[in-house]
């Protein structure tokens, strides 16, 4: 049995090569990562700004040996990164993976010197490293996040030297009045720089994993995408080949239709003749156009029911009892095993009804068209069987692209309305020449009914 189911070879209609307009995941990475970079631009530059004017209108006055000096230090360390970030919030606008490494690096810095300034190994800030591998992990593959988490390890580590040595300045502690502390108790002061250590490493490595989670999670989302642009493209290509089918063929029954009319204009004994090949004319542009219509319907969302299967093909069989007696063709009744399937009732009777007018277009007189209907393994497969001639190989591997047909006049929309109504409902159109003469064609569709998100789309 085959999977009929277009190609990009088989397509009627190429067009011009296919431009993927999907934004790659590194690009969409890089973009959220920039957004957030701006703010937090923004949120250092205010934040820096305010501090820088506390500090130095505190400091710059009499507070004890440290005033003065500390307020010439924090304005010539801070100024420049507040000016850094002003200036890159203007020229930058977009930043890149080098400009938010760029800002985690003076983050590092600047949380050094805070700490140092608020107490080295004894500062309360001290912790704030950690947060900085989280970023440095989770916004920078590679080197430079190494870089970065080289200095925040390295970090404390210079404040417990500096403690040891006696150089940490007391800023803070002697603004609140405290007593020296832990600095030069080295086993002390060096297990709180292991345990910054060991959590900087961890959620480094945290940060790498959840970089890699939001990679995976944006590679399904674009493939996704990829995925249903392709669909939609096909689609839009199957449409613009038919709207150019029909262009041409609306040509011969318009001019037939105008020609009747002069000549009706003009009087004579063969007007009720004329009439009636106007008439013929007519109905035939309005069938052109409701196989267009048919078309383009499965485009529209599903009304979901539960379809009572063995009923629906009854009623089909009435519907059809009538073209079979024409044909000379001996319709078969439905089996009458109860069953039922979670579908649109009205495209899978549009779908069927294709298929029942193919099968009875192919048979010959005294021959007969069965109903399919059976059910295993999860699947429903509906659809009909003759015993016409079949269909040739090379229109077998392109039966349901629009204008594939060996009948006289006709569009080759039937089979591709069914394909794109079983696919719809989360199937597959089957299409099947059989040993002892004939073809079987069928819907085999889901038993449960179509996946969530087309209920959803629903």
């Amino acid at each position: 049995m085959q999977n009929v189911a277009p190609t990009p070879s088989e397509r009627i209609w190429q067009g011009p090569p296919q431009v993927d307009w999907t934004p790659s995941r590194d690009a969409i990475f890089t973009a959220e990562v920039g957004r957030l970079t701006i703010v937090l631009r923004r949120i250092r530059a205010i934040g820096l700004s305010i501090g820088l004017a506390v500090l130095v209108l505190w400091f710059g006055g009499p507070r004890g040996a440290w005033g003065p000096v500390t307020a010439i230090v924090v304005l010539v360390g801070v100024l420049p990164v507040i000016l850094a970030d002003v200036y890159r919030l203007w020229r930058v606008p977009r930043p890149s993976t080098a400009d938010t490494a760029v800002d985690l690096l003076l983050g590092v810095l600047g949380q050094a010197a805070v700490v140092t300034m608020t107490g080295g190994i004894e500062s309360p800030l001290l912790f704030v490293f950690i947060a900085l591998a989280l970023a440095s992990g989770a916004s920078q593959p590679g080197r430079p996040g190494l870089g970065l988490l080289a200095l925040v390890f390295l970090a404390p580590w210079g404040m417990v030297l500096l403690g040891h040595l006696d150089l940490t300045p007391r800023i803070v502690p002697q603004l609140l009045s405290l007593e020296p502390g832990f600095a030069h108790q080295l086993p002390y002061a060096m297990t709180r720089a292991a345990v910054v250590n060991v959590a900087s490493v961890l959620l480094f490595r945290m940060g790498r994993l959840l970089a890699r989670t939001v990679h995976r999670m944006l590679d399904e989302a674009i493939e996704a995408r990829r995925g249903a642009l392709d669909t939609q493209l096909a689609r839009n290509r199957e449409l613009v080949a038919l709207s150019s089918a029909i262009a041409h063929e609306l040509k011969n029954p318009l001019a037939s239709v105008k020609g009747l009319v002069q000549l009706v204009e003009r009087g004579g004994k063969n007007a009720e003749k004329r009439f009636e090949v106007l008439n013929r004319e007519i109905d035939r542009t309005r069938g052109i156009l409701d196989e267009f219509l048919n078309f383009s319907r499965p485009l529209g969302d599903l009304t979901l029911k539960q379809v009572d299967l063995p009923e629906l093909l009854a009623g089909l069989t009435a519907l059809h009892e009538g073209l079979a007696e024409e044909r000379q063709v001996t319709l078969t009744p439905p089996p009458t095993t109860p069953m039922t399937l979670r579908a649109d009732p009205r495209k899978l009777e549009q779908a069927l009804i294709n298929l029942m007018h193919n099968a009875l277009e192919a048979s010959r007189p005294g021959q007969r068209v069965t109903w399919v209907l059976e059910q295993a393994d999860g699947t429903v497969t509906l659809g009909v069987r003759d015993w016409g001639p079949g269909m040739a190989e090379d229109i077998l591997a392109r039966a349901c692209q629009v204008g594939a047909t060996t009948k006289a006049g006709g569009s080759g929309i039937g089979l591709a309305v069914a394909r794109t109504i079983a696919e719809q409902h989360g199937g597959q159109l089957l299409i099947e020449n059989l040993e002892d003469g004939g073809c079987r064609v069928a819907l085999a569709l889901p038993a449960g009914g179509p996946p969530v998100a087309g209920e959803l789309a629903s």
